[in-house]
């Protein structure tokens, strides 16, 4: 088999999330993680904010506000990296867990949950 036969093609990702990211451009630009409030708000570029809960994620939930605080963005804004805790979040799985968090509040009724705008 020669190498020719194995060239890497750029395909269109067939997966709606996939394409707000990496053809459109969807971006991190800022994250709040509050400890005591269960809460961590992530900020994108087209003006929208995610609201999820910390302790969704078990490194989160058991992180201190100061590790909260350690955050940077990583492969420009599509996903998050705190490197004290060994935790990375992607932005599609952090739309995921928003997504499937308001869902299950909306079929629960809960309306005391403010959906983030």
């Amino acid at each position: 088999m020669s190498t020719l036969d194995n060239k890497i093609v750029n395909k269109r990702s067939k997966d709606e999330l996939d394409k707000f990211i990496f053809e459109k451009g969807l971006r991190i630009t800022e994250v709040i993680a509050k400890k005591n409030q269960d809460s961590l708000i992530v900020f994108l570029n087209k003006g929208q904010a995610l609201n999820i809960r910390l302790s969704s994620f078990a490194r989160l939930k058991k992180a201190s506000q100061k590790q909260l605080d350690g955050w940077k963005l990583i492969s420009k804004g599509v996903g998050i990296e705190w490197s004290e805790i060994d935790e990375d979040l992607s932005l599609k799985g952090l739309i995921q867990q928003f997504v499937k968090e308001n869902t299950l509040r909306f079929v629960a009724g809960d309306a005391s949950y403010a959906m983030a705008a």
